[in-house]
């Protein structure tokens, strides 16, 4: 009797083990100097590269580079979604459409949208808690620099 505990015990434990699988988030961590983080999931597929003094690190919806001077760190990582908590220094970073969104942000960050001959198009205050939205309607397809303190972002409209 007690092997077939042992059995069946195995089993629950191999059919949770595939679920916590499931459940768990693959990404990529940069590591500022001031004890910001910046967040990509590994699905957006990011790739780095460097360019002179720079950490450039691009998905399929934004690029962003990073001085390597700022930068202590990045690092790949395996969190179980739904049970990890969002510290008060990571960033994340998503576009949906011609937007760029940013939440967490500190309060009273400013983010500045520059056209690529270095026109400052617009500037948003980050207020609290809430998600700040850059919006690039109103403006015609191309490329466009987000900047967010000393980190810089590449957004291309089409």
């Amino acid at each position: 009797m007690n092997r077939n505990l042992l059995k069946i015990a195995f089993l629950l434990l191999l059919l949770g083990g595939g679920c916590m699988a499931d459940a768990q988030t693959q990404r990529l961590v940069v590591w500022m100097k001031n004890g910001e983080r910046v967040l990509y999931d590994l699905e957006e597929q990011p790739k780095t590269t460097f360019a002179n003094t720079d950490l450039i690190i691009t998905t399929s919806s934004v690029s962003a580079s990073y001085p390597l001077s700022q930068v202590l760190r990045y690092t790949y990582e395996l969190s179980a979604s739904g049970v990890e908590s969002v510290k008060e220094n990571d960033i994340r970073i998503s576009q949906k459409g011609n937007d760029l969104v940013f939440e967490h942000l500190k309060s009273g960050a400013d983010i500045r949208v520059y056209s690529l001959d270095g026109v400052l198009l617009d500037t948003k205050r980050a207020v609290g808690e809430q998600l700040t939205t850059v919006s690039l309607n109103d403006n015609p397809a191309g490329v466009y620099l987000i900047k967010v303190g000393n980190t810089t972002y590449k957004m291309v409209k089409r």
